[in-house]
């Protein structure tokens, strides 16, 4: 490699350092074990440490489901406090979202979202149809309770 970061010789200039972590692995780390939500504060755990989410506590009625220790009266604040700073999917990737949000912005960004579901405007005429924001106009100009 010449001082000016060109190669020489036709040598190839070095592969892209990897990210600093594994954000896959990161996430699947804040999922919950029985719903598949994402974790958010408060963050419940068993005697062991596993997390689950406080939506789900009441149906393990007190077992962890991964290991079966007791579930615990205390919260995880070191995955509470990571999971402010983590930026996550939106809950409608599956749908083609490529957003990252924090939590905080999460029920905002997914209440605007264009891959948010909704119902066909002529939904009142008998349309049962529910598609997402970005597929809908053309299934509104096919639509056939559309008034002519």
């Amino acid at each position: 490699m010449a001082q000016n970061g060109t190669p020489v010789n036709g040598s190839v200039s070095p592969a892209r350092p990897s990210p600093p972590v594994d954000y896959p692995a990161l996430l699947k780390l804040f999922t919950c074990p029985v719903c598949s939500d994402f974790l958010r504060p408060p963050i419940p755990q068993c005697k062991k440490g596993h997390p689950l989410c406080g939506a789900c506590r009441p149906r393990v009625r007190g077992v962890c489901p991964l290991c079966k220790q007791a579930v615990t009266n205390q919260t995880n604040i070191m995955m509470e406090q990571m999971s402010q700073l983590i930026k996550f999917p939106c809950q409608h990737a599956r749908k083609g979202c490529a957003e990252l949000v924090l939590l905080k912005e999460k029920p905002h960004h997914e209440s605007v979202c264009d891959f948010r579901p909704i119902h066909c405007e002529y939904h009142e005429h008998g349309c049962a149809t529910v598609l997402c924001l970005q597929e809908m106009a053309a299934h509104v100009r096919q639509c056939s309770f559309r008034p002519h």
